[in-house]
């Protein structure tokens, strides 16, 4: 279903920047947000609560909301 594309469409994004974690990360991301449009409308606060244990990844994409908001 959807949510297993995103789930695919986030872990190959996420893979140039954690290899072999990317899809562990996009997993607990979509479980906890749901969609790929939720994830980028996340507040830094939710993301960061989330990726608690990996707290350079959590940066990583509050950071790419940032470009994506700018752009």
């Amino acid at each position: 279903g959807g949510t297993v594309r995103h789930l695919q469409v986030l872990a190959n994004v996420l893979t140039p920047l954690l290899g072999s974690q990317a899809r562990a990360v996009a997993t607990v991301l979509i479980d906890r947000f749901g969609t790929l449009s939720s994830i980028l409308a996340a507040s830094p606060e939710a993301l960061r609560g989330a990726l608690r244990h990996q707290p350079d990844i959590a940066e990583a994409l509050v950071a790419c909301q940032a470009l994506l908001r700018i752009g």
